[in-house]
C-alpha cells in the first residue's frame, strides 16, 4: 500500500505489515512521528519519499546475513519491482561511500520491462538532481559516483550478460524468460 494511503486504511492493516512512515501516521504513533520529524531539517523531510527503508514494508526489506542470492517470490502488489530499485539504490550507495564503482546488470525479459519498469523504478528513488543518467541508446544508466547500470533484454538472449564483468544483478521476471 504506498505512503498516501489514508489513515482509515492504514488502521485497517496489520501494523506488522506497514512500512516506518505509513505506522507514524496512525495516531497512536503522534509523539513518536514529532519526535522524527524534529530531528529533520525541511530539505530532509522533502526527500523523505526516497528513503528506501523508511517506505519499505518490513517485508520488502532484505534479511540479515551474507547471502549471495535473493529470489523475492511473491504475487502482485507485493511491490518486487519497488524493493529491487531500492536494493538497487542501497548498493550504489554503499559502494560509493567504500569509494568503489559497481557494474551492475539490470536484465529483463524484454526491452520494455527493462527501460519502462526496471530502469523507471531505480529512477523514482531518486530527487531529479540526484538521479542517474538513461541514455536509452546505450542502453546505459549512469550514477554521479562512476557506477553504470547496463540494461540488457535477455529473455530472447541467452548470453546477453557475457562480457559484463558484473558486480550486481538485479533479474527481473526470470520465469518468463524463454531460455
Amino acid at each position: 500500500m504506498a505512503t498516501n494511503s489514508t489513515v482509515e486504511e492504514l488502521q485497517q492493516l496489520p501494523e506488522e505489515s506497514l512500512s516506518f512512515l505509513q505506522r507514524i501516521r496512525l495516531p497512536q504513533y503522534k509523539k513518536m512521528k514529532e519526535d522524527f520529524l524534529s530531528t529533520l531539517t525541511k530539505d530532509q523531510i522533502a526527500n523523505l519519499k526516497y528513503d528506501y527503508r523508511l517506505n519499505a514494508r518490513p517485508k520488502q526489506l532484505p534479511k540479515d546475513g551474507d547471502w549471495i542470492f535473493w529470489l523475492v517470490y511473491a504475487g502482485r502488489g507485493f511491490g518486487k519491482t519497488y524493493l529491487a530499485a531500492g536494493w538497487i539504490k542501497e548498493q550504489e550507495a554503499l559502494a560509493t561511500k567504500e569509494g568503489k564503482k559497481l557494474r551492475i546488470g539490470i536484465f529483463g525479459r524484454t526491452a520494455s520491462d527493462t527501460a519502462d519498469v526496471m530502469v523507471g523504478a531505480i529512477l523514482e528513488m531518486y530527487p531529479q538532481s540526484e538521479r542517474p543518467i538513461y541514455i536509452a541508446n546505450k542502453k546505459t544508466l549512469t550514477w554521479k559516483s562512476g557506477t553504470i547500470g547496463y540494461v540488457i533484454q535477455g529473455g530472447e538472449t541467452p548470453d546477453a550478460l557475457k562480457g559484463k564483468n558484473l558486480t550486481t544483478v538485479w533479474v527481473d521476471e526470470l520465469a518468463s524468460f524463454k531460455y
